[in-house]
């Protein structure tokens, strides 16, 4: 099953009526999470793509549970220390402490 695929099935279980689910959100939640995610595992698009997917058609907005969840997603690939980061630390280690 394809990342479009994925993400298909999980907005229309979330929403009441399956049918409001278009291609066109679809494309541009993924297409967004590719950019913040690119090489990242599946699980991990796939969350982030769902959130922002929620951004574009929730008309309730989302909840102070869906953005923790969000942002859960994406510190999994902003963190340096987490396995599926993306940004790895720069700074170079001083070599007197003191300076």
């Amino acid at each position: 099953m394809d990342l479009l695929e994925r993400l298909r099935t999980r907005a229309e279980a979330y929403l009441s009526d399956p049918e409001e689910v278009t291609d066109e959100h679809l494309n541009m939640a993924l297409e967004e999470a590719e950019q913040l995610a690119g090489d990242s595992d599946a699980p991990v698009l796939i969350d982030i793509a769902f959130y922002r997917w929620l951004l574009l058609v929730d008309r309730n907005g989302v909840n102070d549970e869906q953005i923790k969840a969000y942002q859960i997603a994406l510190k999994q690939i902003t963190d340096p220390q987490a396995p599926q980061s993306r940004t790895r630390p720069t700074a170079k280690t001083r070599e007197n402490p003191y300076l």
